[in-house]
């Protein structure tokens, strides 16, 4: 069974209970963090996986590990340290219908603090030694100079892993510019990017465009907003629709679609299978306020995999599940 290691930031999140609630009165709180939220849906599809990180040596840092913990994933190479906090964000409601407001509160965190030095950690370096796939993400690259050194790190040394990298681009999150997101990229195995990103941190219009600016790496996908995803893999070119969705949240669908992708790929699927598995996987993660969701159970994604063209985009998904036919 291929392993993988997802490397970088989590955050404890503070969410209202009902996601009708525009108040902040009421809070639940999780674990969130485009790596290992990926990490906890790369488990989920049955792939064995280890998450890397720093986490401060406080209540949040505990609950964190904890849920990770409770998911499956592999936490032993997870930093504590007894100086800097964890880092939390909020969500809020006040936003249009499936778009939170979020509010950041990391600076001077525990994950911040991530530099090179994080990959020679024995328990880090054995992991990653063991590794058939690591995933990253331009926002643990954002996050400090010392972030920004510790990617720079990971992919300039020799490798026996593919090196997947969600471009993730944030304009909130400016140490690392468009052009060093974009040079990261294109020394990567596996990039996920979405076409309204790459249009604003690159100017690229349309997918040829983004394919055109990674014109070497193995396997693209570009999301293209909710209407579909494509991927380059080897040089040819597929698509898979995206599912019609009763949306709650959009927060972590992006993740949820890399971890999906990423589990067919590991798995050998071909690159239509690999899409329609991020999508179902990513549909789960829309019907919910969570920053992540358990997928369909594997019988459910064998038999939807399976399906046709057109039994495919009758597919509508919603808080109780995936159906074919009908409409939301």
């Amino acid at each position: 069974m291929p392993h993988a290691v997802c490397l970088g930031e989590t955050m404890a999140v503070m969410s209202p209970r009902d996601p009708r609630d525009e108040s902040v009165r009421l809070l639940s709180c999780t674990a969130g963090g485009a790596e290992s939220n990926v990490a906890a849906g790369l488990e989920a599809a049955g792939i064995p996986t280890s998450w890397i990180s720093r986490l401060g040596e406080d209540p949040l840092g505990d609950l964190i590990l904890e849920e990770l913990g409770a998911a499956g994933v592999d936490a032993g190479a997870v930093v504590r340290d007894p100086e800097r906090r964890t880092g939390l964000y909020l969500k809020s409601r006040r936003g249009e219908a499936g778009k939170s407001e979020v509010f950041y509160y990391r600076e001077g965190s525990a994950a911040s603090a991530m530099s090179s030095g994080l990959l020679e950690e024995p328990e880090a370096a054995r992991r990653l030694a063991e590794a058939d796939l690591v995933h990253t993400s331009g926002i643990t690259a954002s996050l400090s100079p010392g972030c920004s050194e510790l990617l720079e790190a990971l992919f300039s040394r020799p490798r026996s892993a593919r090196l997947s990298f969600d471009v993730n681009y944030r304009p909130s999150l400016p140490r690392v510019s468009p052009p060093e997101l974009l040079g990261l990229a294109r020394r990567a195995d596996v990039v996920f990017v979405g076409a309204d990103e790459a249009r604003a941190a690159w100017g690229a219009e349309g997918v040829d465009a983004v394919l055109a600016a990674l014109p070497d790496v193995p396997c693209v996908v570009v999301k293209d907003d909710s209407r579909r995803a494509l991927c380059r893999l080897d040089g040819e070119l597929s698509e898979a629709p995206s599912l019609s969705v009763r949306v709650v949240d959009a927060v972590g669908a992006g993740d949820a679609f890399a971890a999906g992708f990423l589990a067919g790929l590991l798995r050998g699927d071909d690159a239509v299978r690999c899409l329609r598995r991020g999508h179902l996987h990513a549909s789960a993660a829309l019907t919910t306020t969570a920053d992540r969701a358990l997928p369909p159970s594997e019988a459910t994604l064998d038999a939807l995999l399976a399906v046709t063209e057109d039994e495919w985009e009758s597919i509508r998904v919603d808080e109780s599940g995936a159906h074919r036919g009908g409409r939301l």
